[in-house]
């Protein structure tokens, strides 16, 4: 995680949490053209600071993310809008609440649509910090 951004997080929730990098990985595979929901079960002993969201694939995608009870999206977002593997995406742009909190125990999930016309997989990292 960057420096600064790990600087912000702890001016922001330091003083009321003790906060720790934290990182879910899944893997989407999509048939050419196809769509895949998968979820991310956020640990139930903190709640989770979405910042970044990094990903590789074979082919180009569309993704959205939203979590229980609450969109951050209204519309999939090409894969060249997402960070890549080297550079990940700092959201504020992207999505509708930042930095995104997600409480413990409840679930992220990750849409992702094919639109490279062959078969995909994709693999979505979301990196931020857990309150503890």
């Amino acid at each position: 995680m960057d420096q600064s951004i790990w600087l912000a997080l702890q001016a922001l929730f330091g003083s009321k949490h003790a906060i720790e990098p934290q990182r879910y990985c899944k893997d989407i595979t999509l048939a050419a053209n196809a769509s895949a929901t998968e979820t991310i079960v956020i640990n139930r002993g903190s709640d989770f600071v979405l910042c970044k969201i990094r990903h590789t694939s074979t082919g180009t995608f569309e993704a959205g993310l939203n979590a229980e009870n609450r969109d951050f999206q209204d519309a999939l977002i090409p894969a060249a809008q997402w960070g890549n593997d080297q550079d990940g995406d700092v959201l504020d742009d992207k999505l509708e609440c930042y930095p995104a909190v997600v409480r413990g125990g409840q679930s992220l999930k990750i849409t992702a649509k094919d639109t490279s016309g062959a078969g995909n997989t994709v693999c979505v990292v979301l990196e931020g910090v857990n309150l503890l």
